[in-house]
């Protein structure tokens, strides 16, 4: 299957845009610490191999429903530019899927939003359980009502009238998995549940959207540096490089 693979050269931030990622320290931060640890049945790996089979037939994987989600048109991706906020840009792209695999009208969210306030508007990096568990508790404001990128960092977007949109995307169910825990991963993306993976190697974190291939293994990721980046702002990352050291997934999102 052909596609943009991300390697040592395509893995490097474009000019101007950042990264971020701050690893989890999971004996400060154990799974499970401030969320519900992953509780779902483990798929078998034959009913892994089935459902991917399945899946790939009826074209029916959260990259294929992003691709056409808009009248035929994709979802955009999001864009942290310059910000170190990538752990938060993840869980917004998570949740937005989420939406849309649910059914649920969309919107584009701010990733810049929940990072700006847990770090106090300054733009220092993070994991993705950050940004996550805050938008299980506030949401996640739409980009008309907190920027993207670079000016997403002004604290004038911080107010009641943004939080009272953020409250309509809200996650109401998320799961804490296990560090590197593949069978995890798959049975979340395999269920129409996206990852917000944090990858050490790359220093990065992102929304991991597909199974390509189970061995070896292959999956497709949403990056946050806009649509000009890989493949519509898509990534392939393969064999040891597609599991993350830390994840976590949103389960269920309220409905708007």
């Amino acid at each position: 299957m052909s596609g943009f693979v991300v390697t040592e050269d395509t893995m490097k931030p474009p000019d101007g845009y950042g990264t971020g990622l701050i690893e989890r320290n999971y004996d400060e931060c154990p799974v499970g610490y401030n969320s519900k640890p992953f509780s779902l049945p483990i798929l078998s790996k034959t009913k892994q191999a089935e459902l991917l089979a399945e899946i790939k037939a009826k074209k029916a994987s959260l990259r294929d429903i992003r691709r056409s989600y808009l009248g035929g048109k994709p979802i955009p991706s999001t864009n942290q530019e310059q910000t170190n906020y990538c752990w938060s840009y993840s869980s917004t792209s998570a949740v937005m899927l989420k939406r849309a695999y649910q059914g649920e009208p969309h919107a584009q969210l701010s990733g810049a939003a929940n990072a700006a306030k847990i770090k106090g508007f300054k733009n220092v990096g993070g994991w993705g359980s950050q940004s996550l568990e805050r938008s299980a508790e506030f949401g996640i404001p739409d980009v008309n009502h907190w920027a993207e990128g670079n000016a997403g960092l002004n604290r004038h977007w911080d107010s009641e009238e943004t939080w009272k949109n953020a409250a309509k995307y809200r996650v109401l169910e998320w799961m804490d998995l296990e560090p590197r825990n593949v069978d995890q991963m798959i049975t979340c993306v395999l269920l129409g549940i996206p990852v917000v993976s944090d990858f050490s190697w790359w220093r990065h974190s992102v929304c991991t959207m597909e199974i390509l291939d189970l061995n070896p293994l292959r999956t497709r990721i949403w990056n946050s540096w806009g649509d000009k980046w890989g493949d519509l702002g898509e990534g392939i990352l393969e064999g040891s490089k597609a599991i993350p050291d830390g994840a976590i997934a949103p389960f269920s999102i309220i409905a708007s």
